[in-house]
């Protein structure tokens, strides 16, 4: 994983979403349709891990609860799997995205608090 900077980050996750496009009842999931947010979950991971990083290094402080959710996250992470045309996708697939993205979401709402 190559280290980018906040700024460079906020504007990959951009582009992922722009990629993304909303699927219906009756739609054909294609494998990018999933593909896409194992990127987006591995881009924001990176965002709250340089997020978290700056904090620490601008204030000496750190915010346990925000370093546990990066560490849930970071493992979460290890189940990642991209698709391609034919394969399932899985419950568990889907639960792994929604259980890292819960992860960031408490770890960006506890940098808040600590900025606040």
């Amino acid at each position: 994983m190559y280290d980018m900077s906040v700024d460079n980050l906020l504007m990959e996750l951009a582009a992922i979403v722009n990629k993304m496009r909303t699927v219906k009842t009756d739609d054909y999931v294609e494998s990018t349709d999933t593909n896409l947010f194992v990127e987006y979950c591995e881009t924001a991971l990176q965002l709250i891990q340089a997020l978290y990083e700056k904090y620490k290094s601008k204030t000496g402080k750190t915010i346990p609860k925000v370093e546990e959710m990066i560490e849930l996250a970071t493992g979460r992470a290890a189940f990642l799997r991209t698709v391609k045309f034919g394969d399932m996708v899985t419950a568990s697939d889907h639960t792994t995205i929604i259980d890292i993205l819960k992860c960031i979401d408490i770890a960006l709402i506890e940098l808040l608090k600590a900025l606040e």
